[in-house]
């Protein structure tokens, strides 16, 4: 047993850190490295991790047979924790370089003279606005110098890397976990990253209490959780929570995991059937979650209660420290008072997305530091006017995206506190595709 908790441990943290490495070096992520002057940094970073990556073997095998084993464990717990904030700055980064790429294109297309009408002069050439590192940028190249510091105090030796990468398994294919996982007592992370054809997982995944990192990002057809979340009262990151059909009182499942932090995305919203299990799951009260999504099915039955979704979505607040928000595929016909309010201090992204419903849009101009809103697929949205933008006219954003609005006809819309102020600052993006109503639109500024 114990074999097989050191031959997991080591393959899965050296697989994200092989995942990083690998981020570093696509031609996307380098441009934009170069072009925002990290690349020095972000070099060294990546020599770092794999220099690390290197010793893990030995680690893991003098964790339990060495006399300094309890140091051993604290390093590899502390290699980690900076393993996970190297990643969560690579995914920024990694998102900023996708969109000054889509910015690019978009600024390459041949607009018509009807879509180009719509688009301020501020707009007719895009640039990214830089990311911020700061003390954080700072503080994880400390702590890579510290863990390097470490390391060599503890005498961990390098030259098993060749030996673990072999080792890795590859799990791009599998359908199913062994249940023997579930004997895993000590288990403390599961990563089942890009596992696309996973599609159950252990019924008694209940019984890893020690679990702090369950990774079910891009595994696509997984559409149902056994039940016992709950029991994984340790957890720190889910990456997804799904309800399917028939899980009735499911959602309550999140009430009892409070540690949650990083991104959280809640699937299949259209299986909640009462409101007040939402309440119980307590979202607003989950401080460390700062990205979240809701998220419903696609297809919109006519089983779908538009008054009990708007009543979901009401009590599915989130806290105040939220940064990104995107909500899909929505059934109710109007968003929730808490969308927008200032009290949302730090939310800087939002995607709104195939909201198909709503004939409004929420009223997001208040927000102090919103950068970027995306808007699409909202196909019940005929007019956007002051209600949008609100007196305070959206203060920080940077981009705003419209796409697939296929009713919207109208734009009265008091975007702006000082239009010109836009108009000559070119860090604003607006914009707009396939948005128009039988290629016709009005807009004024006011």
């Amino acid at each position: 047993m114990v074999s097989i908790l050191l031959t997991i441990g080591e393959s899965i943290l050296s697989d994200v850190i092989s995942r990083l490495v690998d981020k570093a070096t696509t031609s996307d992520f380098l441009h934009f490295v170069r072009k925002e002057n990290l690349e020095v940094e972000i070099k060294k970073w990546r020599k770092t991790l794999t220099k690390l990556n290197a010793v893990l073997a030995d680690a893991e095998k003098r964790k339990t047979t060495s006399e300094a084993s309890d140091s051993v464990k604290e390093w590899l717990t502390s290699l980690k924790a900076l393993v996970y904030d190297v990643e969560d700055v690579f995914d920024e980064v990694n998102y900023e370089a996708l969109r000054l790429k889509f910015t690019s294109e978009s600024q390459a297309t041949n607009y018509s003279s009807k879509m180009r009408a719509l688009i301020p002069s501020c707009c007719s050439s895009f640039s990214l606005s830089n990311i911020k590192f700061g003390s954080k940028l700072k503080d994880i190249t400390s702590r890579l110098d510290q863990i390097v510091k470490e390391k060599n105090d503890l005498g961990l030796t390098e030259g098993s890397y060749a030996k673990l990468e072999k080792r890795k398994p590859t799990t791009s294919s599998i359908t199913k976990l062994p249940d023997t996982v579930t004997a895993l007592y000590n288990l403390e992370t599961l990563i089942l990253y890009q596992c696309s054809y996973l599609d159950e997982l252990p019924a008694k995944i209940k019984n890893l209490i020690e679990l702090h990192e369950l990774d079910l990002s891009y595994t696509k057809h997984l559409h149902e959780m056994p039940s016992g979340i709950s029991s994984l009262t340790k957890l720190h990151k889910l990456s997804k929570f799904i309800l399917s059909k028939g899980d009735k009182h499911r959602i309550r499942e999140l009430q009892g995991l409070t540690r949650l932090r990083g991104k959280l995305s809640i699937y299949g919203l259209e299986n909640v059937q009462d409101v007040h299990d939402v309440r119980i799951a307590n979202l607003k009260g989950k401080e460390g979650l700062d990205d979240i999504a809701l998220i419903w099915s696609n297809e919109f039955y006519d089983s779908r209660d538009e008054m009990l979704e708007m009543q979901v979505l009401e009590w599915l607040e989130p806290n105040k420290n939220l940064k990104v928000l995107e909500i899909k595929s929505y059934g109710g016909n109007d968003f929730p008072s808490w969308l927008g309010d200032p009290y949302y201090a730090n939310m800087e992204r939002i995607t709104l997305s195939g909201c198909k419903k709503s004939k409004w849009l929420p009223s997001l101009g208040r927000l102090p530091l919103l950068k970027y809103l995306r808007i699409e697929g909202n196909n019940g949205v005929e007019s956007v006017g002051r209600e949008f933008s609100g007196s305070n006219s959206f203060p920080k954003l940077d981009t705003l995206e419209f796409e697939n609005m296929l009713n919207w006809v109208d734009w009265r819309f008091a975007m702006l506190k000082n239009v010109q102020a836009w108009r000559s600052s070119p860090r604003h993006a607006i914009i707009l595709k396939a948005s128009l109503k039988d290629g016709v639109m009005k807009k004024s500024f006011k």
